[in-house]
């Protein structure tokens, strides 16, 4: 869900802050490491390549006390490209890059007992990124994402998506 995806990017973020208070007192530190203390500036930078050879997600619904399966998608993507960027007491700074990643949708025919496409398999190219605001404070943030397709996509309009879009807008 949403809630669970902000509720990640948060832990990710606080984790990559670098701003942890030490639990130790500075005098202790300034003994073990005399230039623990002065530490004004550290950055860390996280760079990492996926390939995604594909993935299934299907939404089951329930009807009568039986689970029906409803939408099932498929994603496959060559290369996504994940950047990272930390500074000590700043907001991290994200890029996701994405080229090409390949999605499909289909809807289950329950008359037919088979599936049938909705969103036929197209390609799209997709950038997200997060930075400190430029004239803002060292917490606020500029989020700025893309989505667009490679090529024009075509949407299937048939009877099970239909009664599937009805099904979810009336729940």
């Amino acid at each position: 869900s949403a809630q669970d995806h902000r509720a990640m990017v948060r832990a990710l973020a606080e984790l990559l802050r670098l701003d942890a208070v030490p639990s130790e007192p500075a005098g202790e530190l300034a003994s073990r490491d005399p230039l623990a203390v002065r530490l004004v500036d550290s950055r860390l930078t996280l760079t990492a390549e996926v390939v995604l050879q594909g993935a299934e997600v299907q939404v089951m619904g329930e009807q009568g006390g039986h689970a029906w399966p409803g939408l099932k998608a498929h994603a496959k993507c060559p290369l996504v490209q994940v950047t990272v960027e930390t500074r000590l007491r700043e907001v991290p700074r994200l890029n996701v890059y994405a080229k090409e990643i390949e999605l499909d949708l289909w809807a289950h025919n329950h008359r037919l007992g088979t599936w049938e496409p909705v969103l036929p398999a197209c390609w799209w190219q997709v950038s997200y990124n997060t930075q400190r605001k430029p004239d803002g404070g060292p917490r606020e943030v500029v989020v700025t994402g893309d989505l667009s397709a490679s090529l024009p996509v075509k949407l299937v309009v048939n009877a099970p998506a239909v009664h599937l879009a009805s099904r979810i807008l009336t729940a």
